[in-house]
């Protein structure tokens, strides 16, 4: 029991400094420095906190996922990016990754899922 919330802490404290370092993040090395950089930030804090998560949920012996109300708006958002990215775009392979395309808001619905649950689990 006392791992699961030394989990569910780290899993807070990530998520924490995702949202403070997230506007100050850029990464020199690459052309688009600002955005490129910011999503890739979130994708490795992304996969860190999936990876606790499923951590927690191992030890626990059971998937706990939380209910939300934006969940089902976002998913139908989500289809309707994808609809429109495969339709409508010469360069499908490029539009799916853009850096505002549909990577990004399924990025973001991940990370709202796991931080819901995670609220609702205290």
């Amino acid at each position: 029991m006392n791992d699961n919330k030394l989990l569910t802490n780290i899993i807070s404290f990530l998520a924490a400094v995702l949202l403070a370092v997230l506007p100050l993040f850029f990464l020199p090395l690459i052309l688009d420095s600002f955005e490129l950089g910011k999503q890739v930030l979130v994708l490795v804090f992304l996969f860190v906190i999936f990876a606790l998560f499923a951590a927690k949920s191992l030890l626990e012996k059971r998937l706990v996922l939380g209910k939300n109300q934006y969940l089902f708006p976002l998913v139908l958002i989500l289809g309707v990016f994808l609809a429109s990215t495969i339709i409508n775009s010469p360069n499908k392979m490029l539009s799916l990754t853009a850096n505002t395309g549909v990577v990004s808001l399924i990025l973001g619905i991940i990370l709202l899922t796991l931080l819901t649950t995670l609220n609702t689990g205290r």
